[in-house]
């Protein structure tokens, strides 16, 4: 009895490995359809296959005969079969160690056939298959372990068949597909390890499909998809970890979907978009980690929606805004946080006498370029000049005496009866440098830069004003 029970065993476990086993550790390259009929008769029992598989024929049009295969842990090369409609033959097909390329497929209508596959260690690139609608097929990959390129796929009208995809590992690239009209398909996908990148998409209007996604690892590029009208769909974003691009071209008219976001790892960089009047939309970031530059723009006429903004961590950059009146938005900018200054080429901009303007002035980083614009900013000195604070004197009989001045040390004020509540001093950009509540008649400016200042005294509400120059 136990033999016959130890024979069973045995019988289990070479059955077991006879019909599911690891081979060919080389790989294989299929080129016509006789040798995709073959394959079970020559390889008998082959179901993971550990290295490459390139299936790359004009005349393979049916991969049925494939249908025994588990996994592959290789990359997966489907690449110029003319003849291939879909992929029905790889069902069973449940994991890929590495890259799956499927291109250059001119007749391949859907993936249909590949339902059984989870996840992909690698990249998967869907390159120029000019006849593929959908993805349909793909409706079971959960992860991405890297790159989603999905590109010059001219009759791709929506990424149904992605709609369990969770995961993207590297970056999510969908180029020159000319008939795209949404990211319906994407709701499941709450993580992108990359980039996020969409260029030149014809007929994409919104970004619709992507509410789920809330953490992005590498930069926003969105770039001449002339036909995107909002940015709807990535209300779920919170923070971009790259740069944020947005050259999106005449057709967007709204920010709105990014309101969600309070940092930006890298720079934030716009230009081109004409039909943008406002920035509303980026109300709530707080942070840029590198250059901020806003160029050509014909319909922008203030940066109001940028009121949040405290740090950016490079260059600022603003030019060739035809329409851009005032820099009313970038107040709360911290001046220390500017590197070099640019402000040019803005034909109606006349106000640029915003604190942060005015505070890197009096203390500059960098270069300063100021020219081109409309006059009150056209160069540095007429921003200096309207930036001197412009504080309401009242009518008095009271002469107020400042000496000595010029000084080195330190200045006595006199000529006023009555206690002193209160000493201001300004740099002549408006920078407030000393401030004294009931102070003594003399106060001490010997730590001051040489420069022209300006004294305020307040007193039994009066409020006067003087110059004042330390050597």
């Amino acid at each position: 009895m136990k033999k016959a029970i130890l024979s069973i065993i045995v019988l289990i476990w070479w059955v077991s490995t006879a019909i599911a086993q690891p081979c060919l550790p080389d790989g294989i390259t299929f080129t016509t359809q006789s040798q995709i009929d073959s394959f079970p008769i020559l390889y008998p029992n082959c179901t993971e296959i550990e290295g490459n598989v390139g299936i790359e024929g004009s005349d393979i049009a049916v991969l049925s005969s494939l249908s025994v295969l588990t996994s592959i842990g290789g990359d997966l090369h489907i690449t110029a079969n003319d003849s291939l409609m879909n992929l029905i033959g790889l069902d069973n097909l449940t994991s890929v160690g590495g890259t799956v390329y499927i291109e250059f497929n001119n007749s391949l209508i859907s993936l249909v056939g590949m339902e059984g596959l989870t996840t992909i260690g690698g990249p998967l690139f869907i390159w120029w298959n000019s006849s593929l609608t959908s993805l349909s097929g793909l409706e079971g990959l959960i992860s991405v372990g890297s790159i989603l390129g999905i590109s010059s796929n001219s009759s791709l009208t929506s990424l149904s068949g992605l709609d369990s995809l969770t995961y993207i590992g590297g970056h999510l690239d969908l180029f020159f597909n000319n008939a795209l009209t949404s990211l319906s398909g994407l709701e499941s996908l709450t993580t992108i390890g990359g980039d996020l990148k969409l260029e030149s998409n014809a007929a994409l209007t919104n970004i619709s499909g992507l509410e789920s996604l809330t953490s992005l690892g590498g930069s926003l590029w969105i770039y001449v998809n002339e036909t995107l009208e909002s940015l709807s769909g990535l209300e779920g974003l919170t923070q971009v970890m790259g740069n944020l691009t947005i050259v999106a071209g005449d057709a967007l008219q709204s920010l709105l979907g990014l309101e969600g976001v309070i940092y930006i790892e890298g720079g934030l960089y716009m230009s081109g978009n004409h039909s943008l009047t406002s920035l509303s939309g980026l109300e709530n970031v707080t942070t840029i980690g590198g250059e901020f530059a806003i160029t050509a723009h014909n319909g922008i006429t203030s940066l109001s929606g940028l009121g949040g903004l405290t740090s950016i961590g490079g260059d600022l950059t603003i030019r060739n805004n035809d329409a851009l009146t005032n820099l009313n938005g970038i107040d709360s900018i911290d001046a220390a946080s500017i590197s070099n200054l640019y402000i040019y080429n803005n034909d109606f901009l006349s106000t640029c006498d915003v604190k942060s303007i005015c505070d890197y002035l009096a203390s500059p980083n960098g270069t300063v370029e100021i020219y081109g614009n409309n006059n009150g900013c056209n160069s540095p000195q007429e921003v200096e000049e309207a930036c001197i604070v412009s504080v309401p004197e009242q009518e008095t009989v009271f002469q107020l005496t400042i000496y000595p001045n010029p000084t080195v040390t330190d200045v006595t004020i006199s000529g006023m009866e009555g206690i002193i509540e209160e000493i201001s001093i300004y740099t002549k950009l408006g920078q407030r440098v000393i401030h004294e509540m009931k102070p003594e008649n003399t106060i001490d400016v010997s730590w001051l830069p040489k420069s022209l200042y300006i004294v305020e005294v307040v007193w039994d509400g009066y409020r006067v004003r003087e110059k004042l120059i330390v050597q």
